[in-house]
């Protein structure tokens, strides 16, 4: 199943690189990939085999000397952190009460051994 999916891998990148070389006439010369689904005991696989798996497709597309910047996230929607203003003042509403939209916190409460961030990209309805 892991080998399926790692060629599977490699040719939705090969398409994508093709079809945006078609359309642009030249390659990207950063990738940005979005991932969701993966638990932190996946990482050092998905870094072997995924990203290994994109600069190969690169490599088939563009040529031994084609290698773009990648810039690989991994998205987790499932943590256990509650953030909170420092300040919050009983007479706003609820939702003013909140931490704003946008806030990233990089700094003390993040896996200091992996390059981490919390993002707050929404306002709250309650």
């Amino acid at each position: 199943m892991e080998e399926l999916m790692d060629d599977a891998i490699q040719q939705i990148f090969s398409d994508l690189l093709r079809y945006f070389n078609a359309n642009r006439g030249t390659p990207p010369t950063h990738l940005f990939v979005i991932r969701d689904g993966i638990s932190v005991g996946q990482y050092k696989y998905v870094m072997n085999t995924e990203v290994e798996q994109i600069k190969h497709a690169c490599q088939l597309v563009g040529g031994q000397n084609y290698r773009p910047h990648i810039t690989f996230i991994v998205l987790t929607k499932m943590h256990n952190l509650r953030i909170y203003k420092k300040n919050i003042h009983k007479q706003e509403r609820a939702a003013q009460q909140n931490i704003k939209p946008g806030t990233v916190i990089d700094k003390h409460v993040v896996n200091p051994v992996l390059s981490e961030f919390y993002l707050n990209s929404h306002s709250t309805f309650q």
